[in-house]
């Protein structure tokens, strides 16, 4: 079932974060007519082992922060031939994911934001791009403004209950 597995660095897919590692693991298949079928079973003769395999990674090579189960030709975009027969493990800080400190946001930054951001990684200011938006949103919370615009939130969350 397994085709190939690879593992990817900074700089071979626009996602993976400086310091990160990526690995992906792609799944044979003849044909996208097959692949939900595949992967159904794929799941279910590898439960333990995939429960296991995160934790695995982790304690073996820190620097894993995501594990990508794909069907593809090819391991580097990891683009799916077929929208939605994907799925991926986020090993990044599982911690901060358990205590609810961590939320995934997907953002279309077009290509100058993950520059800046890396940008910040490699000059040692933010640990990773999530720091590094942390790092940019803390000072606007610190505006006299941001405190109007939670009142007029509040203010809107109210209207909408009434009704």
């Amino acid at each position: 079932m397994i085709k190939q597995a690879v593992l990817l660095r900074y700089g071979d897919d626009p996602e993976i974060e400086p310091g990160e590692l990526v690995v992906r693991v792609l799944l044979r298949a003849d044909r996208p007519e097959d692949y939900e079928q595949i992967m159904l079973a794929f799941e279910r003769d590898h439960q333990a082992a995939l429960e296991e395999f995160p934790r695995y990674l982790a304690d073996k090579l820190r620097e894993i922060s995501l594990v990508d189960f794909i069907f593809n030709h090819d391991p580097v975009t990891g683009e799916s031939e077929v929208p939605g027969t994907e799925w991926s493990w986020r090993l990044a800080d599982p911690r901060a994911w358990e205590l609810g400190e961590a939320t995934c946001v997907h953002a279309r930054l077009g290509p100058a934001g993950p520059e800046t951001l890396d940008t910040l990684i490699m000059a040692s200011i933010a640990d990773n791009r999530a720091d590094a938006i942390r790092l940019v949103l803390a000072p606007f919370r610190q505006q006299p403004e941001y405190e109007q615009f939670r009142e007029r939130v509040r203010e809107i969350d109210r209207l909408r209950a009434e009704f």
